[in-house]
């Protein structure tokens, strides 16, 4: 550590000393009353001016070669809120008057120390005493930087010589005046050499602007603010899930932000700090982006995928009186789901999980959350040994305010054995923030950890405790114990293992610093649930119902946390819950894995029953998880667009770096619709990117034939539910031959052969990359031209249908289907007031009664139905659909719309290309069929009348 001393000397000489450590400068320089900072590395640099020994204010700027930079300046300000310990209180006429406000100008500056940090960094403290006489407190402001980044952050502490144990209520690290400024850097002469250190004799002249703000972020309680400048964007906040950061416009060049934080502390003779308050520069407008550059930098863990069981639907506690044998958790059950993920994933696959997860279940309830020995007679040794062979850690749920099943058996043993609860009734949970209880979580934290456990679920937290004798602080300081408890149990376990993943679930909030302590955090919502738009399957209405809470978080609410490190609650295919229920169609699954990786989470959840699943549905999941592992860097980058889910609009992810991007789009209602997508660099796409190839990836393979550049929009249509995924890619990258306007199937036979099946063409074919094909062969002849091939496809098998009912009661069907069907299933959507009651629904296939699968809801002021059937052969068909009122039902009338939904064989033609150099084929997402198209075709509105 170095004190930098000032030297003043009469005149106007300017006296200047540096501190280099690698890429980061500390310099220091004095003319007349004015005393400046400056921190700086390769990318930024940051000012901090003082002006006749008091805090004036502060500039970050970006270097520039040109000596013209532009920057954002603050006037440094901050607030300390006090309870003065005396009679009197400074500044305070009054005896008694305690609550004391103390800011920049109540401090005089004394001197300033640098030091060096991890990862190459500086750190400058300044130090200023108190200007009036009777205040002994001590100030430290600290400036840090980092080598290559676009942040600095900056923390203040308070300490008190006398030990009079003044209460430090709250602080505004941050509070006062944020505005842009032009700076014009230009050398003066007159420099000085202190020491061995190097000199930057440098001053400073402002010209300053007038620019129009833009205020992206207006920031909240645990989210950072933001907003851009002509010269460049901004961003603010505390490195505390609890801060509260705040912009607000001042006038049109103006804005007034604060970053508070409780404190709840006497200052003492040790220093009291706050948390620092993290400023980003982005000169290049891209204010989000940077944001996530910057957590990426911060965030304790990165965000690699990890897959993990969690047996909650699959398993539970032998309390519960209806769980079959084969479901009660216990070793002899866990041992034999291992060995069918051996057999049914990590043989035929290779894939292997990160953890298996034991949910609420393996402890006695009437205890401090002990094992139950009877369901674990050896402990839990012999599942962590059965694991070790397919590289996978066990994983074990707390639920810290007592869990969830049967709590109140565990909250009232352990509150009759001492440990502090918080509220009454059904409303009591364990308290965090309680000495005791923190005490017993630590400890069994502790033995997990050192037990070989890798991961941790903690469900369910409570930042808020005003018992007067549970021993800590009560109202808003309650909040700041449990949190510090909460982040103290997660540095404990990576001390024991670094390595720890740690998923803190219900009762966390959706703050990007969270990720200082924790890989995942919960989305908020319900574990899952169903959206009230009309569909024939219930996972289709549970998927929309996810990406209405994504769409209140990202959207409505515009949380700035990166979509990797949410939790969502995985699949769910489950003896204990299936959200597919009794009718789970194989496409409406592949659907929602491809959906559930194309969202960009990395924490893989999977809760599943092994016995449950079909070999179909391993594949699904087993090919969407290597699709998503193959493109996890470019998953990770990821923005939601479009509609709002809940209103049944199309919406999607997009996910775009450099000049790449996978864009997962989604229509949650029946009715086709189309979407447009902008390639925006505020997205995170390269603005210089162009010749871009768009080619969809799922559920069918279609190339575009126009090329797209950076800034350019996309309409993309979409069938009714119909969950796409399309790849971008400049085309040079390319090593495989772009066949346009065709939709295909491909198979590699070796590295220069590949066989396409065409099966449908939207406009003429053509190659993007013709010099990549040497030749075609096509029945039999060789063709080195595309534009003189004989494509002539077959026409297309689709069922045909005549509507032949004669009554305003009954809808009845003539329904052909072609011998290449797989399935297909008929649904029929009922619209009518929301007053009416559920009416008698029959249906009759062939004159053979069937029991139609049904779905109802509402939506606003409508009630619907959807009755369904599966018809599984091929050949003429007789659909019928028997509307009965309910008894003393009044007259009425339903709109109805019927619909046929079919997996087909296509015939298409068949071709090989040989490529002129290897070919490398992508990772795919999985397809439900792989050798079939699905059609979806409108059969006809009709109106019933009972």
């Amino acid at each position: 550590m170095f004190r930098l001393l000032l030297f003043i000397i009469a005149g106007s000489v300017i006296h200047t000393c540096c501190v280099h450590a690698q890429e980061v400068t500390v310099t220091y320089h004095q003319q007349g009353s004015t005393t400046q900072f400056l921190l700086a590395n390769d990318v930024i640099n940051q000012r901090i001016v003082l002006q006749d020994g008091m805090l004036t204010g502060d500039v970050l700027s970006p270097v520039a070669s040109d000596g013209h930079a532009g920057g954002i300046q603050t006037d440094a300000g901050f607030q300390l809120q006090l309870m003065w310990t005396g009679w009197s209180a400074p500044g305070k006429y009054f005896n008694g008057d305690l609550h004391v406000t103390l800011t920049a100008k109540d401090f005089r500056f004394d001197h300033a120390d640098t030091s060096s940090i991890a990862d190459s960094g500086k750190a400058l403290a300044l130090y200023f005493t108190a200007v009036e006489p009777d205040n002994p407190l001590l100030l430290r402001i600290t400036y840090s930087l980092l080598p290559g980044r676009h942040t600095v952050c900056r923390q203040i502490a308070v300490c008190d010589t006398t030990g009079q144990d003044h209460w430090l209520e709250a602080v505004l690290s941050r509070e006062g005046v944020v505005e842009p400024r032009e700076d014009t850097v230009t050398p003066v002469a007159g420099v000085r050499i202190e020491s061995s250190m190097h000199v930057h004799a440098t001053a400073w002249q402002s010209a300053a602007q007038q620019p129009q703000i833009r205020l992206i972020k207006k920031g909240e309680f645990g989210q950072p603010c933001a907003a851009d400048f002509p010269a460049g964007g901004v961003f603010f906040g505390i490195e505390y899930p609890a801060g509260v950061n705040q912009f607000q416009l001042i006038n049109d060049r103006q804005l007034h932000l604060e970053c508070k934080e409780w404190i709840g502390q006497t200052i003492g003779r040790q220093w009291v700090n706050t948390h620092p308050v993290v400023e980003g520069l982005a000169p290049d407008h891209r204010v989000h982006l940077a944001f996530d550059a910057y957590l990426r930098n911060m965030q304790v863990a990165p965000d690699t995928p990890y897959l993990l069981y969690n047996s909650w639907y699959d398993l539970r506690s032998p309390a519960f009186s209806d769980i079959s044998p084969d479901h009660v958790m216990n070793e002899k059950n866990i041992l034999r789901i291992i060995h069918q993920f051996k057999q049914n994933m990590v043989m035929p696959y290779g894939i292997h999980l990160d953890a298996f997860v034991l949910d609420d279940g393996w402890d006695t309830y009437a205890s401090d959350w002990q094992l139950r020995t009877s369901t674990f007679p050896h402990g839990l040794t012999p599942i962590i040994e059965a694991l070790k062979p397919l590289h996978t850690r066990l994983g074990i749920w707390i639920g810290p305010t007592g869990g969830y099943s049967f709590r109140m058996e565990r909250i009232n043993w352990l509150r009759a054995h001492g440990y502090e609860t918080v509220g009454h009734g059904n409303h009591i949970m364990m308290d965090i923030a309680g000495p005791k209880y923190f005490g017993l979580l630590k400890k069994r934290l502790t033995d997990f950890a050192r037990m070989g456990m890798g991961y941790f679920k903690w469900d369910g937290m409570q930042f808020s405790s005003s018992e007067p004798d549970n021993h800590h602080p009560v109202g808003y300081f309650s909040e700041i114990t449990a949190l510090h408890h909460i982040i103290q149990l997660a540095d404990t376990v990576r001390k024991i293992n670094p390595g720890m993943y740690i998923n803190m679930t219900s009762g966390t909030w959706m703050s990007p610093w969270w990720l200082k302590y924790a890989n995942q955090i919960w989305m908020q919502g319900a574990d899952y649930g169903y959206a009230t738009l009309p569909a024939y399957a219930d996972r289709d209405a549970a998927m929309t119902y996810k990406d209405m809470v994504l769409y209140d978080d990202f959207r409505r609410h515009d949380v700035w946390f990166p979509m990797s490190h949410v939790m969502t609650h995985g699949i769910i295919k489950a003896r204990l819950a299936s959200v597919g229920a009794d009718d789970d169609p194989l496409d409406v699954f592949a659907n929602d894995v491809v959906l559930y990786f194309g969202r960009g989470v990395t924490m893989y959840e999977w809760y599943i029953s092994p016995d449950m699943l079909q070999p179909d549905e391993w594949r699904i999941l087993s090919q969407g998880l290597q699709w998503a592992k193959a493109h996890a860097p470019l998953l990770r980058h990821t923005y939601m667009v479009g509609g709002d889910p809940a209103r049944g609009e199309a919406y999607g992810y997009v996910h775009l770096q450099g000049d790449s991007g996978i864009l997962v789009i989604r229509n949650p209602q029946i009715h086709a619709q189309q979407i447009e997508i902008t390639l925006d660099p505020a997205l995170g796409l390269d603005p210089h990117a162009a010749n871009l190839v768009v080619e969809r990836m799922y559920p069918d393979r279609w190339i575009a034939p126009q090329l797209y550049s950076a800034g350019g929009t996309i309409t993309f249509s979409l069938k009714g539910y119909e969950t796409a995924v399309y790849h971008i890619f400049p085309l040079h990258s390319a090593h495989r031959p772009l066949l346009a306007n065709a939709v295909f199937r491909t198979r590699l036979l070796d590295s220069q052969h590949i066989a396409y099946q065409i099966v449908d063409t939207t406009g003429p074919l053509c190659w993007l990359n013709p010099a990549m094909v040497g030749q075609v062969d096509m029945g039999g002849q060789t063709y080195t031209s595309l534009d003189v091939l004989p494509v002539h496809l077959p026409s297309r098998m689709q069922p045909q249908s005549t509507y032949t009912s004669t009554t305003s009661q009954r809808l009845q069907w003539q329904i052909d289907l072609p011998d290449s069907i797989l399935q297909s299933r008929y649904v029929c959507v009922l619209y009518a007031d929301s007053s009416v009651h559920l009416p008698d629904i029959q249906m009759q296939i062939d004159d053979y009664p069937v029991k139609p699968i049904m779905q109802s809801g509402f939506s606003g002021d409508t009630r619907w139905w959807v009755a369904s059937a599966v018809i599984h052969h091929p050949g003429r068909h007789f659909i019928t659909l028997q509307v009965d009122a309910p008894e003393g039902a009044k007259h009425t009338s339903l709109q109805t719309e019927s619909w046929l939904f079919t997996q087909i064989h296509q015939p298409g033609i068949a071709l090989q290309v040989h490529t002129t150099h290897p070919v490398e084929q992508p990772v795919m997402p999985p397809a439900a069929y792989p050798d079939a198209m699905q059609l979806q075709q409108a059969l006809g509105d009709h109106e019933l009348d009972w």
